[in-house]
């Protein structure tokens, strides 16, 4: 038995080392890509809703339709933006907490590669 070093492996055997051991970091990319679309998403609708129940509520008596249409799109760009605001809160934060650079591979490369 012992070690087995065949030249159909390519040579991969000493990188390899034990299954699930490295981070696959493009696969983990593309994940967290889908995961922060995701919820950037919901968290949206939710702030649009938020907002809309909120001025529905408090502020839509006071105000005539014009207003109120203008309110409604300032409402939209509201959320986007707290949405924006809250993802870059949260991505600090998690480069604070973890190596960004061992689990995800870059997006784009700066210079050619040689």
């Amino acid at each position: 038995m012992g070690n087995r070093n065949n030249a159909s492996d390519g040579g991969n055997t000493a990188r390899q080392g034990k299954p699930g051991r490295e981070p696959n970091r493009k696969l983990n990319s593309v994940l967290f890509i889908l995961g922060a679309t995701v919820v950037n998403i919901v968290l949206m609708v939710g702030l649009v809703i938020l907002f809309l129940l909120l001025y529905g509520q408090f502020l839509s008596p006071l105000f005539s339709e014009t207003v109120s249409q203008i309110a409604i799109v300032l409402i939209l760009f509201s959320a986007v933006a707290l949405t924006y605001f809250l993802y870059h809160l949260f991505i600090k934060w998690l480069a604070g907490r973890i190596d960004m650079d061992r689990y995800f591979d870059p997006l784009f490369r700066i210079g050619r590669k040689k």
